[in-house]
This record gives structure tokens, C-alpha cells and sequence, in this order.
């Protein structure tokens, strides 16, 4: 799996963004009880409205997908919800108001389903049957796999730098990551 892998740069680069959204992008929710409280100035309320309004992103985020996903887009919706999904989550980070901050937690699950939908699909469709049931086991392992390590980078960055510099750091290095992935492999854009 890791050799056909490295033989296809489309493949390749969906393997990467996998592993960086997982590890940088989504570790967000695990200081998010601390958010709410700390930054927010909630408590057990406020955290499920925060985690009510990612699910209901999620949602929406499903539901476009499944109406759009199939009309030869893919890879642009993919570059524009890898794009997005940081700047949102930067903005999430130096947010303190509880409205906006919903808001942007709506917009941060719609991103995080279209990211986790497109990177499955597109794999799933791009790799030979005989090789389908290998590629997509490294898919699990970069995205569940790696998710912990990004969980405690960013509760380790929490403690030291605070929850408002942590979470715009991985922000970062998610954009910055996703941008370069685009960069080298520019058929990704123009995946079907």
C-alpha cells in the first residue's frame, strides 16, 4: 500500500491532507471544554452549544455534499473547504463572543464534513480495486491514527502559550500545510 502510495503524487497528497487535517485541523475539539469555559466564559451549556452547532455544520455539510459531490467538482470543493477550514478556525480562536462563536463552530463542522467526505471519496475513487482495502487503511491510520498526537500538541501548547495562541497555531500550520499539498499537486484542483 505505502509503494502504490508513493507511485501516485493525487493519491499521495490526499494521504498527507488527511494527516495534517486530522493531527492540526481537528484538535480543536479537545481543548474545546476548556474554550468555553476560559475564553467564552461558560460552562457545560455553552460546550454543548458549541458541539451542537459543529454537528449541525456536519450535517448541512453532509447534505451539500451528497446534492453537489457528484456534479465534477470534488477537488475544488476540497481546495476551497481545505482553505476555509483554518481561516475559520484562526477565527474561532480569537473569537470571545458566544454568538460569533457559534457561528463559527456551525462553519467549522460544515468544513470538517466536507474535508472528511471529499479526502474518502476521492481516494475510494482513484485507487484500483486490488488496492482499494490497503490505501484506505492508511487513510484510517493518517486520520484516526495521528488524531491523538495533534490532541496532545495541542493541550501541551494550551498550557505553555495559552488556548487562544495554541488553537491559532494549528490553524496555521494547517493552512500553511493544505496550501503547500495544493501547490505540489495542482490536479488535485481539478479532480471530478
Amino acid at each position: 500500500g505505502l509503494v502504490y502510495t508513493a507511485r501516485h503524487p493525487e493519491l499521495r497528497a490526499l494521504l498527507l491532507m488527511a494527516l495534517f487535517f486530522s493531527t492540526f485541523g481537528i484538535a480543536y475539539m479537545t481543548v474545546l471544554p476548556a474554550f468555553a469555559d476560559r475564553v467564552l466564559h461558560g460552562g457545560a451549556t455553552t460546550y454543548g452549544l458549541l458541539t451542537s452547532m459543529a454537528g449541525l455544520g456536519a450535517v448541512t455539510g453532509a447534505f451539500i455534499v451528497a446534492t453537489y459531490g457528484d456534479r465534477g467538482y470534488r477537488g475544488r470543493i476540497l481546495f476551497t473547504a481545505a482553505m476555509l477550514f483554518p481561516i475559520v478556525l484562526g477565527l474561532f480562536a480569537l473569537n470571545s463572543n458566544l454568538l460569533l462563536g457559534l457561528f463559527l463552530a456551525y462553519l467549522l463542522g460544515v468544513g470538517f464534513m466536507f474535508q472528511f467526505t471529499l479526502l474518502n471519496t476521492l481516494l475510494q475513487t482513484r485507487v484500483e480495486d486490488s488496492m482499494r482495502g490497503r490505501v484506505m487503511s492508511l487513510y484510517t491510520l493518517t486520520l484516526f491514527g495521528f488524531s491523538p498526537f495533534g490532541n496532545l500538541l495541542v493541550g501541551t501548547l494550551s498550557e505553555s502559550l495559552g488556548l487562544n495562541v495554541a488553537l491559532l497555531l494549528m490553524a496555521m500550520i494547517t493552512l500553511t500545510s493544505s496550501a503547500v499539498i495544493f501547490w505540489k499537486t495542482p490536479q488535485l484542483r481539478r479532480l471530478p
